[in-house]
């Protein structure tokens, strides 16, 4: 044999052919393979990688292939990385991707290191990952189809299969070697990491696969010692297609949901959403991803439902994959989905057109996580009515309450509690059952579960009889809510009279326990005739009403006091209970109408009104006078007749007369009338009518005014009572005061025929003072004996000062001495002392007789005329004023002579005429020209400017009698200048 060396330096390397087929015709064999590629290596690169090709080309079988595949990789082995990239690419260039893969195989058998080293030599001289990737993938399907991972028998035949054509242009055919795949597999993935190569590289060149060969390659990777994170990673680095391919891959290799799912949970949202899409497209079913992640954390099942609503999942879908599944993993999707803002309707929606036993899963899973039924009927009504339809009968299957619905439905609008109640009934509830469901619920609920029957039809009276028997408490909750929507008492009351008595009394129970009054009850039979009213007063009664608010009712509803219907309510309480005097005792615990009313209506019925008296006595003796008021008042008001009840009361009761007469004059009763009444009554009967007009108070006056129309002898009971029942003469007078001088006149009178002393009614009368004072002292002077009127020269200095001003022939002058009572007493009272002075009462000049001289018609007179002048002003003042002027006169008492003086003084003497003889009586005062003229009062009278009221009514006195003397009586006369405007003020006075 010749020596190789030289003889590969002999070769021609002109065609990978010739080559091939020199190193055959030289006699070399697979031995000489090694150092044949050393020598040609040594020539040239290109040498080498020509032989190494040639060698390849030129096996005629595939064991020979095979062998000297394995001898060009043990030559590549023990040289550099140039021997190993010629290595590699002789594989590749002249087998192709089948060399290729032979190559890949061969280098999967080496050691990790030497592995590593003709991986990188692939691709560093070209090559790429698909032929490693390729050979991983049926490694992987070997491993996948035997678990045990040693027995390898076949596998290398897969590979021949996998690219026999290459092989087949070599001319060879692969057989086992033996090696142990999950070993192999490992070397493999460990070089093309070693060579800088990633996963996301691998999984970008396999995105064409399909699913099974993206499996195989996930198997080998690992079962290389990746894992499904740093797979998935891989993947997603390499796109969204690769992403989603390797997901499914993962799964069809076997991998658990559970790992491939705790990688994505924590990846970004679309990651996620990307990976579940593709499981599930693997998986075909979207339950097994639900179930799953039914046992993670809540917010970790939210990430899930969210992911794979994301990928296109309806939430119909999710739902419909797990109604039927355990009942944590629908209420873990059903609380994921609300979680990330699935509403409450959407759910409903999602699966209402299912059987109603998947809305009711659903329901009772929406209740187990805390969803109230108002919750749900709310979201129901939003979605749709059929939705609340269905929820509604999904409610009801799962033994949810009617109050629980009806409590939600009250705060709808009336059309959807109509709907509910109308599935209420339609499932097999009767309208009974359903209210007596909400015994005890809210008003507004009672309120609108009514409103709804209304709306499906029902009346009230028909809505009565299908409730009859409920409890009286849920009964009344139901009148009280359907007279609250406007039905009427006259229905419920039509529907109660189609009822026997006795279940009367439980209607009207429960309509008044609603709130319905006993008058509304009464007035909607009313005109209904007696013996509907007489059913609805028995109803009333038997239930507890009290008789008092029938008649009540009675008060407040009839036009009068003789109503038929007062006759209709007492026959009617007469025929239940016999007790009409209880009609009685409430009438005087009503009012005065009230007691009238009865009394009417007991004699309208023929009841005998003597035995209503008797009974109001009774009555009288327990409860007091307001009997006796009330009975007035009634008597009045129903025009009985007064006279005939106060003597029956004179008889019987005289202690009632007073109260009586009360109530007869607060109803209305003319207090002239009563006079009239009671004029030729008995002292004792006026006593009693009196004691009653004083105690209802302020019209005293008007009693005594009235008796003006009568005898004296009345008026004397009258007053004879006054005096009885405490009243001073003052009390008396203070009556009367404003009243006019004729009744001041009469009682003054009544009063000394009834013996009261002069001096107490001068008291009396000096209590109130005033005009009255005047008149009383007038009245009572008139009583005087004796008196006179004026004489001719009294009129004739009259008419000097006051012209026509007083009506002289009214004007009279007392002679009685000072030992008459009334004459001493007056004195008294006007002057201040019983000592003698003259004074004057209206029109009545008295003096003490036996203090001066007797005046006869010549004109003698003991009374001075200056004095006459000022006594006669007096009277002017009571012409003018009245007799207030007396008050006025009374009141300046205490100052005694000052209050005359109006700013004269006495500085000389004065000579005046003191009568009308022929020669004149002429006398001098020492000193007394200011007291009898007014000397030093010049100022005062130009001050106060001719106004005669600016000064007192002494005063006045004195300005006038000092005019008087200064014209008429000084010796010689004296200027009256200054006098002269008041005299003018007096004569022109009205």
């Amino acid at each position: 044999m010749p020596d190789l060396t030289q003889a590969v330096n002999a070769f021609s390397f002109s065609s990978i052919a010739d080559v091939g087929s020199q190193f055959r015709s030289a006699g070399f064999g697979s031995d000489d393979i090694a150092p044949a590629l050393g020598a040609a290596q040594a020539l040239s690169a290109t040498r080498g990688l020509r032989l190494a090709k040639g060698v390849l080309a030129t096996a005629n079988t595939r064991a020979q292939l095979l062998d000297e595949s394995d001898k060009i990789i043990a030559w590549a082995r023990t040289g550099d990385a140039a021997t190993r990239k010629t290595a590699a690419q002789a594989f590749r260039q002249q087998a192709g991707r089948g060399g290729e893969l032979l190559f890949i195989h061969k280098i999967a058998s080496l050691p990790r290191a030497d592995a590593r080293a003709f991986m990188r030599a692939h691709l560093d001289s070209g090559g790429d990952l698909g032929p490693a990737l390729y050979w991983l993938q049926m490694a992987g399907a070997e491993l996948r189809r035997n678990p045990k991972r040693h027995d390898t028998a076949g596998f290398l035949d897969d590979v021949g299969d996998f690219f026999s054509d290459a092989v087949d242009t070599v001319g060879g055919a692969i057989v086992s070697v033996g090696e142990a795949v999950a070993e192999g597999v490992s070397g493999v993935v460990d070089a093309i990491i070693d060579a800088g190569r990633s996963i996301a590289e691998m999984a970008g060149a396999v995105v064409s696969w399909t699913i099974d060969q993206v499996a195989d390659l996930v198997e080998s990777l690992i079962e290389a010692g990746e894992t499904i994170a740093s797979i998935m990673a891989g993947a997603l680095s390499a796109g969204l297609e690769a992403l989603r391919k390797f997901a499914r891959a993962m799964i069809e290799a076997g991998r658990t949901l559970a790992d491939l799912g705790a990688w994505a949970l924590t990846q970004a949202a679309g990651v996620l959403t990307d990976v579940f899409d593709a499981v599930v497209e693997t998986l075909s079913d979207v339950a097994d991803v639900l179930v799953w992640a039914a046992n993670l954390a809540a917010a970790t099942v939210s990430q899930v439902v969210q992911a794979l609503l994301d990928a296109g999942q309806t939430v119909a879908r999710l739902l419909a994959s797990v109604l039927s599944a355990a009942g944590d993993v629908l209420i873990a999707t059903v609380r994921a989905l609300m979680d990330i803002g699935q509403s409450l309707g959407e759910l409903l929606v999602a699966v209402v057109t299912r059987p109603l036993s998947a809305l009711t899963a659903l329901v009772r899973a929406l209740r187990d996580i805390g969803q109230s039924v108002a919750q749900l009927l709310t979201a129901a009504i939003n979605a749709a009515i059929d939705v609340l339809e269905a929820t509604v009968r999904a409610l009801v299957a799962l033994g949810e309450t009617v109050l629980d619905l009806a409590a939600w439905a009250a705060t709808q609008v009336a059309s959807v509690m109509r709907r509910v109640l109308d599935l209420l009934l339609r499932t097999g509830l009767r309208l009974i059952d359903v209210f007596a469901s909400l015994a005890g619920a809210a008003v507004s609920i009672i309120r609108k579960t009514v409103q709804a029957a209304f709306d499906l039809g029902r009346t009230f009276a028909g809505l009565i009889v299908e409730l009859f028997g409920l409890a009286v408490d849920v009964l009344s909750q139901v009148i009280a809510a359907a007279i609250a929507l406007g039905r009427t008492v006259a229905e419920f009351v039509g529907a109660v009279l189609t009822f026997t008595y006795e279940n009367t009394v439980s209607l009207v129970r429960a309509a008044m326990d609603a709130g319905i009054a006993i008058a509304e009850l009464l007035g909607a039979v009313v005109a209904d005739g007696y013996f509907a009213l007489r059913r609805i007063v028995f109803g009333i009664l038997e239930a507890a009403g009290p008789v008092g608010d029938v008649l009540q009712w009675a008060l407040e509803t009839a036009e009068d006091m003789v109503s038929d219907v007062w006759h209709g309510v007492l026959s009617a309480v007469r025929y239940v209970n016999g007790k009409i005097t209880e009609a009685l005792d409430w009438a005087i615990g009503i009012s005065r109408d009230a007691l009238a009313s009865v009394l009417f209506a007991w004699e309208s019925i023929g009841e005998r009104l003597i035995d209503a008296y008797r009974h109001l006595g009774a009555l009288a003796a327990r409860l007091g006078d307001v009997v006796w008021d009330f009975l007035g008042w009634a008597t009045f008001v129903l025009e009985n007749q007064v006279d005939y009840l106060l003597v029956y009361l004179e008889k019987d009761f005289i202690e009632g007369v007073a109260k009586v007469t009360e109530g007869l004059l607060r109803a209305g009763h003319a207090l002239a009338d009563l006079v009239v009444t009671i004029a030729d009554e008995s002292a004792q009967l006026v006593l009693e009518v009196v004691r009653g007009i004083l105690h209802v108070g302020g019209i005293a006056g008007d009693l005594l005014v009235a008796t003006l129309r009568e005898p004296d002898a009345f008026r004397d009971h009258v007053v004879a009572a006054m005096r009885a029942l405490n009243n001073t003469v003052g009390d008396i007078f203070r009556e009367i005061e404003a009243r006019g001088d004729a009744i001041i006149q009469a009682v003054t009178l009544a009063l000394d025929r009834l013996g009261e002393a002069a001096a107490d009614i001068i008291d009396g009368a000096i209590e109130i003072g005033g005009g009255l004072l005047g008149v009383v002292i007038a009245s009572l002077l008139t009583l005087l004996p004796s008196f006179r009127p004026l004489v001719a020269v009294e009129r004739a200095d009259a008419q000097l000062v006051f012209g026509n001003t007083i009506d002289l022939d009214r004007v009279f002058i007392s002679s009685e001495g000072p030992d008459n009572e009334i004459l001493f007493n007056a004195q008294q009272a006007l002057s201040g002392s019983p000592d003698s002075r003259a004074f004057v009462g209206m029109n009545l000049i008295n003096f003490d007789v036996a203090g001066g001289v007797q005046i006869d018609d010549a004109g003698t007179i003991g009374l001075e005329r200056w004095t006459f002048i000022h006594e006669m002003t007096h009277v002017w003042q009571g012409e003018t004023e009245g007799p207030v002027y007396i008050a006025h006169a009374m009141a300046l008492m205490p100052q005694g002579n000052a209050a005359y003086n109006y700013g004269y003084t006495d500085t000389a003497n004065i000579s005046l005429t003191q009568d009308h003889q022929t020669p004149p009586t002429v006398l001098t005062f020492i000193d007394a020209n200011g007291v009898l003229a007014g000397a030093g009062a010049e100022t005062a009278l130009n001050n106060a400017n001719g106004d005669i009221r600016a000064f007192n009514v002494e005063q006045q006195g004195q300005i006038v009698m000092h005019w008087f003397v200064r014209a008429h009586l000084a010796v010689p006369p004296l200027p009256t200048t200054e006098w002269d405007p008041y005299i003018n003020a007096v004569r022109n006075a009205a």
